[in-house]
């Protein structure tokens, strides 16, 4: 409502908090995955821990063990490679962000110094306007005046004009 009112700047200011909402929804998108991975691979090395201690135990699924285990590595690494994408994904819209948010500020600042720009055409108009205020109350008692002068003067010509009768 208020970028509305505040004309192009505000429809600029508008498109940039709308951006900025999207990555920041996207930004914990992106954080929800990486916890939820990070919880995958703690379940995983969980699970990677107990089948090591089986196969220390039994040596003869030793093999099979250590194929399991090589997997879950496997997975491990690609869980891990999965995150840094991640990361770099959120660095990235984090960084977008700041430029978004450093744009609307030069927006803001950009509008407070157009808004204290009328405010000092405000108060010059209302100094005037006062000028005028007060001009025309000088002339209204003026005009008052001179309309009593003409009065008394009409008066004072009738009594002329009665005394030469």
């Amino acid at each position: 409502m208020e970028a509305a009112r505040a004309g192009k700047e505000g429809k600029g200011f508008s498109v940039v908090a709308k951006e900025m909402r999207r990555l920041s929804e996207q930004s914990n998108e992106n954080a929800q995955i990486i916890v939820k991975i990070i919880s995958q691979i703690q379940t995983e090395t969980g699970k990677l821990n107990e089948r090591i201690t089986k196969a220390q135990k039994d040596s003869t699924s030793g093999l099979s063990q250590s194929e399991q285990t090589k997997q879950r590595f496997e997975s491990i690494a690609l869980k891990a490679e999965e995150v840094h994408e991640r990361l770099l994904q959120s660095l990235h819209h984090s960084n977008t962000i700041h430029m978004e948010t450093e744009k609307a500020l030069e927006n803001v600042e950009s509008m407070t110094s157009v808004t204290e720009q009328y405010r000092q055409t405000i108060n010059e108009s209302a100094v005037v306007s006062e000028k005028e205020r007060n001009d025309r109350l000088v002339m209204n008692q003026s005009i008052h005046d001179l309309k009593q002068l003409i009065l008394n003067l009409h008066d004072d010509l009738g009594e002329l004009r009665a005394q030469e009768l």
